[in-house]
């Protein structure tokens, strides 16, 4: 591309959230059972959470078999990001805190990484800066600006003559 399409200007039209509003279960039984399964999930996240907290922090993934880390998607704390509305949901405020405290640390221009995959840089650290944004009700300024920062980077990935994304993006040129 010879030139970048400037972003547009001027303040954004509100949107409406899509967070469910689920109705109470009146069903004992059923509520029981959900009740079960839920406790089981939050013991399996908790479980995966305090092996990343542990053996992992800050660092994109835990390797479960090892204990140790690996930075496969730029190195930017990909789990941290990409589990705050999870943490949020799951009324876990003092992990999520302290998550978001470290979000503040993370670098977006600089990678250790040649090529960045668009895709999953988009879902994980987008993503999870909006949603918990959105989530929060922008409680945590930090998430939208480090949304920002990395929208602004991604931009050149996605201004191609299609407007579809570049798949790995050679970024350092």
């Amino acid at each position: 591309m010879s030139a970048i399409t400037p972003l547009p200007t001027g303040k954004p039209k509100p949107i409406p959230t899509i967070q469910h509003q689920f109705a109470p279960e009146l069903n004992s039984s059923r509520t029981v059972e959900i009740k079960r399964r839920r406790d089981a999930v939050q013991k399996s996240f908790d479980r995966a959470w305090e092996g990343y907290k542990n053996h992992a922090w800050m660092k994109d993934e835990l390797a479960p078999i090892s204990g140790s880390s690996r930075n496969p998607f730029g190195g930017w704390a990909a789990t941290l990001v990409d589990s705050l509305d999870t943490l949020w949901i799951m009324d876990k405020k003092t992990d999520f805190e302290q998550a978001v405290a470290n979000v503040k640390d993370i670098d977006f221009s600089t990678t250790g990484d040649e090529d960045l995959n668009i895709f999953e840089t988009t879902i994980r650290y987008l993503g999870g800066l909006l949603a918990a944004n959105d989530l929060t009700e922008g409680k945590y300024p930090v998430l939208l600006e480090k949304a920002l920062d990395l929208g602004y980077l991604l931009y050149a990935a996605f201004d191609t003559e299609n407007r579809m994304p570049i798949t790995r993006w050679h970024w350092k040129k």
